[in-house]
């Protein structure tokens, strides 16, 4: 078991050698490793195996930000076709919640300047209620969408 799991180990990582050493120490137990057996004390080459390269990772596909790239759909792949169509949905709906975000806190930027602007001026009593009634609707409105 030791051994697969080493061999697995060594599967897994790229392939910078050509050649993989079976290695047997006095207990036959079999070792393998990219390097000659001679470079581990107590241990004999019992076979040299010639390894190709592996080849290179395939480019993945160029997406944009809530892009989803486009792959064929068979069998267990439906699946994740559906799973990637509803992360695009989830994706689109919480950029529409954000510009809704971002529209309410421009309109309390815009009611805020006025206020800053009339202060110079003057303004009512009755002018400076309505300001801040319109203030409280829009951050009520924020709340609601879970703006923070």
């Amino acid at each position: 078991m030791r051994n697969l799991l080493l061999l697995l180990c060594l599967a897994g990582l790229p392939a910078q050698a050509e050649q993989l050493y079976k290695c047997v120490d006095a207990e036959k137990q079999v070792t393998y490793s990219n390097l000659p057996c001679s470079k581990f004390p107590g241990l004999k080459q019992a076979k040299t195996i010639e390894a190709e390269p592996a080849p290179p990772p395939a480019a993945p596909a160029k997406t944009t930000v809530g892009e989803v790239a486009a792959e064929p759909e068979s069998g267990a792949e439906k699946k994740t076709a559906r799973e990637r169509a509803e992360t695009k949905r989830v994706l689109k709906a919480e950029r529409a919640e954000k510009k809704k975000c971002d529209k309410l806190s421009e309109e309390i930027a815009q009611v805020m300047d006025k206020m800053d602007a009339a202060r110079h001026k003057g303004y009512t009593a009755k002018q400076e209620a309505a300001w801040k009634q319109k203030i409280s609707d829009l951050n009520a409105k924020k709340t609601r969408l879970n703006c923070f």
